[in-house]
């Protein structure tokens, strides 16, 4: 509707609180590189396939990004409901504090990308969603490059395949990462979720480590190789957990008790 108006500076508000069909602000404002005041709120209730699909992609002067109100998100296999949504937006400072319910389900592709590229981004939402699906947060925060203050702990415990995959990739200022509760991975469910943060200190990771396929050595490439602390269970195969993060010189912790892992190697 407005694509590359590049004298664009405010944009109209959206009312609807309903979608019919599909795409329906599907590339909106992309690549719009002067607005710098978007809509306060988005209020649709239920969000369709492809509905915020890179409705700002490229806005470099946006600074605050829209309230999205949605409790629920419609069936479907590829949803990409706002994928890309932000990504590019390098002025972008300001997002709601929690995106998405606890109770939300989420759809396959929900949110790739989303706020990628975002350099002056720091401070995430909390995702507290217990209902995730496949590639829901793929590459979410792919590129912040000034992202310090993420969610405490990403709490869902059942996870699907590349879920996380690429999350906070290329993070370079996060120093602690969130916590990941769960104790079943599924296929590269964290792969490069951590890739080149290179100023990480702090990892919390619940997983058995005789489940390897969703942790591999590439969720801390690029990574610190020292003065990193990592809380991981202690159980029968913690010491193969080396293997799979190839970072056998960072300080281990008993998840449970505090207590330091000093064999591990």
């Amino acid at each position: 509707m407005f694509q590359s108006c590049k004298a664009l500076k405010k944009a109209p508000e959206i009312l609807a609180t309903k979608f019919i069909g599909e795409h329906n602000c599907d590339q909106m404002f992309v690549y719009c590189s002067a607005l710098e005041e978007g809509p306060s709120t988005l209020y649709a209730e239920t969000l369709s396939p492809y509905c915020y699909f890179h409705m700002f992609q490229g806005g470099s002067s946006l600074k605050i990004a829209p309230v999205i109100k949605a409790v629920k998100i419609s069936s479907g296999e590829e949803q990409l409901c706002c994928s890309f949504m932000f990504s590019g937006c390098t002025s972008l400072e300001t997002v709601q504090d929690v995106l998405f319910a606890e109770e939300t389900a989420l759809r396959p592709n929900i949110c790739v990308e989303m706020f990628s590229g975002c350099t002056s981004l720091k401070k995430a939402p909390a995702l507290p969603s217990m209902n995730l699906q496949t590639e829901c947060y793929k590459g979410m925060f792919k590129s912040c490059t000034n992202l310090t203050d993420v969610p405490e702990s990403l709490p869902a415990t059942k996870l699907y395949e590349r879920c996380y995959a690429n999350m906070f990739k290329g993070c370079t200022k996060l120093k602690k990462a969130p916590k990941l509760p769960a104790e079943t991975l599924a296929s590269s469910c964290y792969s490069s979720m951590f890739e080149n943060c290179s100023s990480l200190t702090e990892v919390w990771l619940n997983a058995k480590t005789s489940v390897g396929s969703g942790l591999d050595k590439y969720t801390f490439v690029g990574c610190p190789s020292t003065d990193v602390t990592a809380h991981i269970r202690k159980d029968r195969d913690y010491k193969s957990i080396g293997k799979l993060l190839k970072q056998t010189n960072w300080t281990y912790l008993d998840i449970e008790t505090g207590d330091p892992i000093s064999d591990f190697k």
